[in-house]
């Protein structure tokens, strides 16, 4: 995923809206559709270094069970 498919999926959001998006789609991850589970990819992309561990840790956990 690139940052601007990132962009179109979480739209312009603040740096704390992102972070807020991302730690709610890590809360209960086994109700993560599809789409919430590229949404928390494009929120931790758009982040960087500043994403949360547990998001980060659970799209890593996520990606690897997937196959990706």
């Amino acid at each position: 995923m690139t940052k601007e498919e990132a962009r179109q999926i979480v739209g312009a959001q603040a740096t704390d809206e992102l972070r807020a998006i991302a730690a709610q789609l890590a809360i209960r991850p086994v109700d993560n559709t599809d789409e919430d589970w590229k949404r928390l990819e494009a929120a931790c992309l758009l982040l960087g270094e500043l994403a949360p561990s547990r998001p980060r840790a659970t799209l890593k956990v996520h990606k690897s069970l997937s196959g990706e």
